[in-house]
């Protein structure tokens, strides 16, 4: 599902309001209003689901994905029915992982604590919609005493379980199993991405990654560095060809028929000789004309007296960028977001000779005229992730020809009404004539034929995370956590080891209980005790007991 489309953000939207006006309700126990969203929300979903089938409104994400959807919201509804028949309980305001001190209900609550923001949404939630003398920040605090409450009782509740007594060495087995455990689990945080994205990289097939399209930058430098724009040129992908595993000449028949036959014949061994498996070629046909040629006066003087002039070389720059679609997945459909990626090919630099030169002078002062640069630009290409190389690389013999055309809507237009036309020279060998015209002289397409190299997309690039995001973000925050919890907090160890909790589990409920009856002075007088206790440790120490940690049960 492509989550950058509106419909699909809104609908995501719409769902996590359902979530939060759910719970509202939930806590104001408006039996009705539940009523009444459960018939909109079904009415909603369902004109969502079967009448984008007909008329497809969001893109279309496979069908797996709406079936589990589809059930996903059933589920709900079903949940949602019985909850409307028998009505709210007496108590909406409880945690639900606090009814009983096992250690499954305290992973639980583990892992609810450790989504982002869920927490402090439904604290935000709870705290709005329920009256009480607390302010938030209050109100998170005795949401977290409660909780750590909740955590050393199940602790208290498993050392009671195992009997150990004061003075006894931990059980062999426990000890095994625990360090068996924790450093599998280490080995697999911090090996596993590694390996996942290498065999997944090795294994699996390897992906055509396309290129979409070429820009061609035409321009002229001086050997001072100043450089003069002159056109640039775009072309998208011709045909996409997808070469059998035996790579024969023949296979490039349809990219290179249209050259006389020699060249033909040279440009298919060629390929065929230095091709790999699976590679695809994607052939380009260049536009001959890009934008309008409209430099300042002062600059258009400075590009004739460069020209004119001995005092510094003139260079012809072709600088070749491909785009290429680097999720190498092909499009869903046409409202598909592309991936893309600009490859920057190599720049080609030819300096002028003497007789370009003035040809170009005089191209400058009369506003049209044609300069001819043999040998420039190289028709093969081999794309790699980054890097464009050709495949004669050196031969001129392979380059096409440029011809540059100055171009002018009449004699007596202004200068602004100029345009450059790039051709490929007619009597260059690798060279296309125009379909349009066929006489001499006639401006033929500069073309380029792209051989890009397989790659191979690992589960993690799918997914559009990397090995450094993997370790920088997850296995990091997953090492700080295992260090904490192996270390303690050691500021906290005052509350975390205490012997018995009864009697402040007792305050804390009593506090939660004052508030649903709606005595307001008893819940602020019991929340002001709960604090005086936590400040003062030699009151907690007289509430909780002392003991030998593991020793005793959660009585003390």
């Amino acid at each position: 599902v492509d989550w950058t489309t509106l419909g699909w953000v809104m609908l995501a939207f719409l769902q996590w309001t359902n979530i939060v006006v759910d719970r509202i309700l939930y806590l104001r126990r408006l039996i009705w209003a539940k009523a009444l969203m459960q018939i909109v929300t079904v009415l909603f979903f369902f004109a969502i689901f079967f009448c984008n089938m007909m008329e497809p409104l969001l893109v279309e994400p496979s069908p797996s994905f709406y079936s589990i959807l589809y059930l996903l919201k059933c589920w709900y509804w079903v949940a949602s029915a019985v909850q409307i028949r028998r009505g709210y309980p007496a108590v909406t305001r409880e945690n639900y992982f606090f009814k009983d001190f096992s250690y499954t209900s305290s992973y639980l609550y583990i892992v609810y604590s450790v989504i982002p923001f869920l927490m402090d949404m439904r604290g935000m939630l709870d705290w709005t919609c329920t009256p009480t003398t607390l302010d938030f920040y209050q109100w998170m605090k005795l949401e977290a005493i409660y909780a750590m409450l909740f955590q050393r009782q199940v602790t208290l509740q498993y050392r009671e379980t195992l009997g150990r007594k004061v003075g006894q060495a931990q059980l062999y087995i426990m000890k095994t199993l625990t360090g068996l455990l924790y450093f599998v689990g280490l080995a697999i945080v911090i090996w596993a991405p590694l390996l996942v994205s290498v065999v997944s990289s090795k294994y699996s097939s390897p992906q055509m990654i396309p290129v979409l399209g070429v820009q061609l930058d035409v321009a002229l430098s001086t050997g001072m560095g100043d450089r003069f724009e002159l056109s640039s040129l775009t072309a998208v992908s011709q045909s996409l060809l997808h070469v059998p595993s035996a790579c024969p000449p023949s296979a490039f028949d349809n990219v290179t028929n249209w050259l006389p036959p020699t060249q033909s014949y040279l440009a298919s061994k060629a390929l065929s000789d230095q091709c790999e498996v699976k590679d695809s070629f994607s052939t380009f046909v260049m536009t001959s004309e890009g934008s309008m040629w409209a430099p300042t006066p002062v600059r258009r003087m400075q590009l004739q007296r460069a020209v004119q002039g001995n005092s510094t070389a003139i260079y012809l720059l072709l600088q070749a960028t491909y785009v290429r679609n680097v999720s190498g997945i092909p499009q869903a459909s046409a409202g598909q977001k592309e991936y893309q990626a600009r490859v920057l090919g190599e720049t080609k630099s030819v300096a002028l000779s003497d007789v370009q030169r003035k040809a170009l002078a005089q191209v400058l002062v009369s506003g049209k005229g044609r300069v001819v640069v043999p040998a420039v630009l190289d028709p093969i290409v081999q794309l790699s992730a980054d890097s464009a190389t050709p495949l004669r690389y050196g031969m001129e013999s392979w380059r096409q020809s440029v011809s540059l055309v100055l171009n002018k809507q009449a004699d007596d237009a202004p200068d602004s009404n100029m345009w450059w036309s790039v051709c490929c020279e007619a009597n260059s060998s690798y060279c296309r004539r125009s379909s349009a015209s066929s006489e001499e002289g006639a401006c033929g397409a500069l073309w380029v034929l792209a051989a890009v190299d397989p790659g191979s997309v690992n589960v993690l690039s799918r997914l559009g995370l990397s090995l450094i995001t993997i370790y920088t973000i997850f296995v990091l925050a997953i090492g700080r956590s295992v260090r904490s919890i192996c270390t303690g907090d050691v500021p906290l160890t005052i509350y975390n080891e205490l012997p018995a909790i009864d009697k402040l589990w007792a305050l804390c409920s009593d506090i939660y209980t004052a508030r649903h009856h709606g005595d307001l002075d008893l819940e602020e007088e019991l929340f002001t005790f709960l604090v005086d206790i936590y400040r003062s440790p030699e009151t907690l120490l007289q509430l909780t007991g002392q003991g030998a940690v593991g020793s005793e049960g959660p009585g003390g």
